[in-house]
């Protein structure tokens, strides 16, 4: 329309009319808020996915152990140790694969945040163990996976997006930064919070100034979440290994014989 006007005014008929249009530079502020909610919904999607690994091993686990599968077994002349080392190998290995997954996924669609890759491949180091010393607390598979997704999930998603952003706020950092502490106990975490944290970075570091941010491999961030699941592992293995020894079988015997006794006073008759 525009052309056909200036053709007329100007009496051309040859006359071109071209636009070209160039959009502002995206601002700071933009583009750090669009890094935050890519990072949310990475965490969110992640949390969901990935709780389902360690909900397949305890329903596998407890299920064999309800139906006297694992008695069986053992009975039938495998050992304890070799019971449990060989459901670890095979669990890590099974869960090393959606791993190499997602790595691959983040650095095709260019969300590949450094160092990330690297709890990603030690998160199978933790989970296992945790998952096997937390299946004797149930007794049905199908109570035990639900529970465990539900534990995975919320910790694992909810809670690195609300310690962030609880560490982030002037009123709430202390608060923040004993939950970021205690949700570690969960290795979901460790597996989660890098990601939050590298995609959020520069807001991080704004806020935190009394946190060390120069390092990615720092007890402050990706380091201290590596520390965490090796953690997990060797506190889950040695759980398992105090569990099936009898251990507490012991102290459950035992125990009445410390504890004094309840006297019941005699009625009159």
């Amino acid at each position: 329309m525009y052309e056909a006007i200036l053709k007329q005014a100007t009496g051309n008929p040859n006359l071109k009319f071209k636009v070209t249009t160039a959009p502002f530079p995206v601002r700071a502020y933009m583009r750090q808020f669009q890094e935050q909610a890519n990072g949310v919904f990475i965490v969110f999607v992640v949390s969901i996915g990935f709780a389902l690994i360690p909900a397949s091993m305890i329903s596998h686990i407890v299920s064999e152990r309800s139906r006297n599968l694992k008695q069986m077994q053992i009975l039938s002349g495998m050992s304890l140790p070799a019971y449990w080392i060989s459901n670890m190998i095979f669990d890590m290995l099974k869960a090393l694969i959606p791993c190499g997954i997602v790595i691959g996924l983040l650095k095709a669609f260019d969300f590949f945040y450094p160092d990330v890759w690297r709890v990603f491949l030690l998160y199978p180091v933790g989970i296992v163990p945790f998952t096997y010393a937390s299946s004797f607390l149930f007794t049905n598979d199908s109570v035990a996976q639900t529970v465990t997704i539900f534990l995975h999930f919320v910790v694992g998603g909810i809670g690195a997006i609300a310690t962030f952003i609880m560490r982030c706020i002037d009123t709430t950092q202390v608060i923040g930064d004993r939950w970021h502490r205690y949700l570690k106990c969960i290795p979901s975490f460790c597996l989660t919070n890098p990601i939050m944290y590298m995609s959020s970075l520069d807001r991080i570091k704004g806020a935190r100034k009394d946190l060390l941010f120069d390092d990615n491999l720092s007890l402050d961030m990706i380091g201290g979440e590596m520390v965490g699941l090796g953690a997990h592992f060797a506190i889950g293995a040695f759980l398992l290994i105090v569990i099936e020894s009898g251990f507490f079988n012991g102290v459950f015997k035992y125990l009445p014989l410390v504890l004094p006794k309840n006297r019941i006073p005699k009625k009159n008759i």
